[in-house]
């Protein structure tokens, strides 16, 4: 193999984090988050739009930031990776659904503290 095939071979592989291990997709109702987990079964987690009364924003820094969504009585319904496959579209939806408003986006895409949480709506005292 040539130099530059081995050149376009190193650099046309785009870099793996943990947060290529879940997919997000969406439905109209719905949207389900599948987690892959090496040799073991695929997890797998469906939930309602209509379930969601909470979103954190968590900035993941040089990683993958994250959404968690969380149902009126606090439980955690699901754990999205905005880096991961549907991500994007995910978070998109959120600001169309107006779970995630989006000038709360803007905040989070200006976060610059790793580990740094926004909530919506915003919770006091945490």
């Amino acid at each position: 193999m040539g130099l530059i095939s081995r050149f376009r071979q190193a650099f046309s592989h785009q870099s793996q984090g943990w947060w290529d291990s879940f997919a997000v997709s969406l439905g109209e109702d719905e949207f389900t988050v599948t987690e892959c987990k090496r040799g073991k079964p695929a997890a797998v987690t469906k939930v309602s739009w209509l379930q969601i009364a909470s979103v954190c924003f968590v900035d993941g820094g040089q990683g993958s930031d994250c959404f968690y969504v969380f149902s009126a009585n606090g439980e955690e319904l699901a754990m999205v990776p905005a880096q991961g496959p549907g991500g994007q579209a995910f978070w998109d939806e959120l600001k169309w659904r107006n779970l995630f408003p989006e000038d709360i986006s803007g905040l989070a895409v200006r976060s610059a503290n790793q580990g740094a949480q926004l909530w919506w709506p915003p919770r006091h005292g945490r």
